[in-house]
């Protein structure tokens, strides 16, 4: 199921029968619906490090706040997928994004 390249595991779209009938904007509806999510952890993890939670408890939120960052991405890659977008076109993309990046703004976008 998972779709694996040496840099480790994509996201597989969610392309399964309970999703026959989306369109790309259902996919895109979601893919907001999940971003509002990672936000609303991300939210909840910035409150408790402000009252300086334990770090029980901070290890959970940053954990809550990577699930849904991580769902976010899978949201997306459906989008993608919904336009016609196929795995490997999606991860020539990503490499294109990656090198764009690795050689903007003074090639200060990525750690040495």
């Amino acid at each position: 199921m998972s779709e694996v390249n040496p840099q480790g595991t994509l996201p597989h779209p969610c392309d399964g029968p309970l999703f026959r009938t989306w369109t790309p904007t259902d996919y895109l509806l979601k893919v907001q619906e999940e971003v509002g999510e990672m936000g609303e952890a991300y939210r909840k993890l910035r409150e408790a490090v402000r009252r300086k939670a334990g770090e029980e408890e901070l290890a959970r939120l940053k954990a809550d706040v990577a699930w849904e960052a991580t769902d976010s991405k899978t949201a997306i890659e459906g989008f993608l997928a919904s336009l016609g977008v196929d795995a490997q076109a999606r991860e020539e993309f990503q490499k294109n994004v990656n090198a764009s990046n690795a050689t903007r703004d003074g090639k200060r976008r990525f750690r040495e």
